[in-house]
């Protein structure tokens, strides 16, 4: 115990550390609220931090026997500790042992409460000050509160940093308790440190933290060296599992501008083998409620984040548009199958699932080869196992992996030359396809979302297969001996974790010679890839999204010398940017702008075709509680930082828009809040019966302002510009092997 020579610099130190600690506080509040007054974009990074915030949650209890294993390590290294040791070495390492505990357990106390205060902090100040009292002020109250300055240890100076930790830990579990099944990892992790720290502490009598002398600042030095470490730990390793896909992806895009209008030169035999996909049309539920992830810092950087609420409200009519065109191609191709490779949802949304699969049986589920779930299927906004405004933003209740494999696999009922795994662990079929010459066209079709062990935990960020469904694969292909073999998957292969392209490469060499090529989706732009698996040069071809511009099918075809050719089917097929092959069943640039000039000559459109600028322009329909921020001239999704500023200012507009569209269309809304009618969508589907054609094309204006909302086009804008050359990129057709 010190005495009171030393006890007296010990007291000036720690009020020192204290003053230091509350003016920091006091600083940031001041400085947040500042610049939230005085900046329109201050609110909106409120909502970043809680999107952050979770995203790091997503990611520790995606692993959470690593995280806890190596909690668990650190903790049980105190036991060989030995504070009389005499030799050197001993005591640095009871010391180092010592100062590690004592930074885990403070992570693990500040982590949850750092969760609280972000999550229900209503304004940036309050949210920046919670922060710096969490992470400055917090470790400081442990120490003082554990300190055995003024006489013998207790037993409750034993107990505060468990109970600090576990109460926080409750309260992160009472955010939302329906998503409890999702936050055990975190608990156990929690506790595989927590517990043996303790029984240590109450063995010794003593706590961890009480080993913080006042007069040193090594301990708080250490303390935020781990914090720093941990936090830039969070950033770096999903940073590294995004860089091989989104370098891929750019370069696609960058390939797809280049030869935006590349077609075939001359004309291609008979394909002996045709198959028809679709993926991505990502069902979008507006009867709940908006997100952080929703605002225009987000999107910038996230572009589906938010969609025009005109494209959430037409893409079913797409949709329904593709599987017309897929009819009308069946006529010609007898034997021709579709598939869907993922993505039916947007946020996670049952109700998002159960609209696809009414939609389905308008393809025939006969013909159906195979559905595959995606990572917006399985996740909230396709990235998070957990989020408090998950349910909230789904009324109809929310999805879940089980649940969306469940339903994906009702679409398939068993038949002769189809199995599909009996497991809810995955979703995986193996199904022959079709015939080229006298053998089969085997499907593989594997469930991208069954993640390993090594994944991040943002389900959009990465893909991959487990152990089980390879050894299901390459056990369900002995059924199918011979034949030309295709393996789909949701996530393309540049996204897999490197324990899945492993896993991969064994099944590519199990095929040897029988791998025919790979499928996937995803990425929402049509493109090719090449890979060497197996010991062989094997290409992927990336199908297109449906919502999203071009808003495009896909036709695999092969022929009989082994070539393989994937063709683009967009929505609307335009002079120059189409190839001739792509023209049965889909509308031409002619018919929509006929339909175009037929809206704009009713009264009821006039403020659709209205730009801001315009003489004339109408403002927005909006109730009473939306009034101030739908007061703009032109219905912009991003009219400027000063507008949308949180999740209900998106609420309200999107509101008045959709209520814009829908009298446009003469739909009858019974209120001014057309989006919180739980059957809107079916009933907009069921409407767009009498003109489908309109409605396409309106659908296809929105998909434009989609990939031009950055630069703050209206509606208006995107119908004026949408049919030209160089609205959105053109048809691909793709061949393997390149130049055949």
């Amino acid at each position: 115990m010190p005495d009171d020579a030393s006890s007296g610099p010990a007291r000036q130190s720690r009020k020192a550390q204290w003053i230091k600690a509350l003016s920091l506080v006091a600083i940031g509040a001041l400085t947040a609220s500042l610049l939230e007054h005085n900046h329109a974009g201050a609110s909106e990074a409120m909502y970043v931090l809680k999107s952050l915030v979770f995203a790091a949650m997503a990611l520790i209890t995606a692993h959470p026997l690593t995280f806890g294993l190596v909690n668990a390590v650190v903790a049980l290294l105190l036991l060989p500790v030995r504070e009389d040791a005499r030799k050197l070495i001993h005591r640095l390492f009871s010391s180092l042992v010592i100062q590690l505990n004592r930074s885990a357990g403070h992570l693990e106390a500040l982590f949850t409460w750092l969760t609280l205060v972000i999550w229900w902090a209503p304004a940036l100040w309050l949210q920046v000050g919670g922060i710096l009292i969490v992470t400055v002020v917090g470790p400081l109250a442990i120490d003082g509160l554990t300190s055995e300055a003024r006489g013998g240890p207790r037993w409750w100076q034993v107990l505060v940093p468990v109970t600090v930790t576990l109460g926080g830990l409750g309260l992160v579990i009472t955010v939302d308790w329906r998503q409890w099944r999702e936050l055990w990892p975190l608990v156990v992790m929690v506790l595989a440190g927590l517990l043996p720290r303790a029984a240590w502490s109450l063995w010794k009598k003593r706590s961890l933290h009480s080993d913080a002398s006042s007069s040193s600042h090594w301990p708080h030095f250490v303390d935020r060296l781990v914090m720093a470490g941990a936090l830039g730990a969070l950033v770096i390793v999903p940073l590294r599992a995004l860089k091989l896909g989104h370098r891929a992806s750019v370069d696609n895009r960058i390939h797809r501008t280049h030869h935006w209008r590349s077609c075939a030169e001359e004309e291609s035999a008979k394909p002996a083998f045709s198959l028809f996909i679709v993926a991505d049309n990502q069902f979008h539920a507006l009867d709940g409620k908006r997100s952080g992830f929703h605002l225009d810092v987000v999107d910038s950087e996230v572009p589906v984040s938010v969609r025009p609420v005109e494209l959430d409200l037409l893409s079913p009519v797409t949709l329904r548009a593709f599987a017309d065109v897929y009819k009308e191609l069946r006529k010609s191709r007898p034997g021709l199958a579709w598939a869907h490779l993922g993505d039916s949802a947007d946020i996670g949304c049952a109700s998002e699932i159960d609209r696809f699969l009414k939609l389905a049986p308008r393809f025939g589920l006969g013909e159906l080869a195979a559905a595959i779930p995606g990572n917006h299927d399985v996740a909230f906004l396709g990235n998070l196992a957990w989020h408090p405004d998950w349910d909230d933003a789904c009324p109809g209740g929310r999805s879940s992996a089980g649940s969306a494999r469940e339903k994906i696999a009702s679409l398939m009922p068993p038949r002769r030359g189809r199995v599909v795994s009996p497991t809810d662990q995955f979703l995986a079929t193996v199904t022959v396809l079709g015939t080229i010459g006298a053998s089969d066209v085997v499907g593989v079709f594997l469930d991208t979302t069954d993640l390993p062990r090594d994944r991040v935990g943002i389900a959009g960020a990465q893909g991959g297969i487990s152990e089980a469904q390879l050894k299901w694969v390459q056990k369900t292909l002995e059924q199918f001996p011979t034949g030309r073999v295709l393996i789909f998957g949701h996530h393309p292969v540049d996204q897999w974790t490197r324990l899945s392209r492993k896993k991969l490469e064994r099944l590519t060499l199990s095929l040897g010679n029988r791998l025919w090529g790979l499928v996937s989706a995803h990425t929402h732009l049509a493109a090719m890839r090449t890979h060497e698996l197996g010991g062989q040069r094997v290409p992927e071809f990336i199908v297109g999204s449906t919502i999203d511009p071009p808003q495009e099918a896909a036709l695999l075809e092969g022929a009989l010398d082994g070539h393989l050719t994937l063709r683009t089917l967009p929505a609307v097929r335009r002079k120059e940017m189409t190839c001739p092959d792509d023209a049965v069943g889909t509308l031409s640039d002619e018919t929509c702008r006929q339909v175009f000039e037929k809206l704009r000559a009713t009264s009821a459109c006039a403020p659709l075709f209205t730009t801001g600028g315009d003489e004339g322009s109408t403002r927005l329909p909006a109730s009473a509680a939306c009034e101030k921020t739908a007061d703009v001239w032109a219905p912009l999704l991003e009219p400027g930082r000063g507008l949308i500023e949180s999740p209900d200012d998106l609420d309200c507009l999107q509101e008045a828009r959709a209520e814009q569209l829908l009298s446009c269309l003469g739909f009858p809304t019974a209120d001014r809040a057309p989006l919180h009618d739980p059957g809107i969508s079916d009933r907009v589907l069921a409407a767009s019966e009498r003109d489908p054609d309109a409605w396409v094309c309106l659908s296809w204006a929105a998909s434009v302002l989609q990939s031009h909302k950055r630069v703050h086009w209206s509606y208006a804008q995107a119908i004026d510009f949408c049919l030209e050359p160089g609205a959105t990129y053109g048809s691909l057709v793709a061949r393997w092997p390149p130049g055949s």
